[in-house]
């Protein structure tokens, strides 16, 4: 199956990681929607991609430096604010899977905490898939719930196909400059899903269908139908 992967929801549309972007997403008819998960200064888990605010909303400041209520009161765009983490998985439940990438080290654990609980309330563990640049943070995510997991690539394909089979994962996340089609057929051949990041024009997706990828992760997600 070739997943349709709305990135930080329809951040081409929407003001990106935001509730406003994961519906717009949905409505598109993403197979997966991907957020980015940060922990602020009082232990909130909140949805953004970059470690400050700097950039999509209008105030300043490093996410471990700031309170929820703090980060609360800004403005991520269109009268959107910054959701937490809790927020977007009751938001989306039951209707997508959520794709979570981890930021910086140390947020594993407790990312998987949360995770776990709902997966003791009956949430299904196809839900989720967890990824990251880290190796280590995947490795803690394995050590303790059974999920889908990624390793996030962005310099030596090669080698980060062997550290995904050596780490059992169940796929790898690829930056679009990195992929060839060699590459797509190792990973298929070792049983590993190959997704590329991020794809935005028409011909481009069409080029890296035609290798077989098993899912795209696009900021125009109508795009990838």
């Amino acid at each position: 199956m070739f997943l349709r992967i709305g990135h930080r929801g329809a951040a081409g549309y929407e003001p990106e990681n935001t509730l406003r972007s994961f519906e717009r997403a949905i409505a598109m008819g993403v197979d997966v929607i991907e957020l980015d998960v940060h922990r602020t200064k009082d232990g909130k888990f909140v949805v953004i991609h970059d470690d400050t605010v700097d950039r999509t909303t209008n105030g300043k400041g490093k996410i471990n430096n700031l309170t929820f209520a703090e980060i609360q009161a800004l403005d991520a765009g269109r009268g959107e604010r910054i959701p937490t983490l809790d927020e977007v998985l009751e938001t989306v439940a039951g209707r997508v899977p959520v794709d979570i990438e981890i930021k910086g080290e140390g947020l594993s654990r407790a990312v998987t905490e949360i995770l776990s609980s709902r997966l003791l309330h009956g949430a299904n563990p196809e839900d989720f898939i967890i990824s990251s640049f880290s190796k280590r943070e995947i490795v803690r995510v394995g050590e303790s719930i059974n999920l889908r997991r990624v390793l996030l690539v962005k310099h030596f394909l090669g080698l980060s196909v062997r550290a995904a089979l050596r780490l059992h994962l169940w796929g790898v996340g690829v930056k679009a400059s990195l992929v060839e089609r060699r590459f797509v057929e190792q990973a298929h051949e070792k049983g590993l899903k190959f997704l590329v990041w991020t794809v935005d024009t028409r011909a481009a997706i069409e080029k890296f269908k035609s290798m077989g990828v098993d899912g795209i992760f696009s900021n125009f997600p109508d795009r990838l139908r």
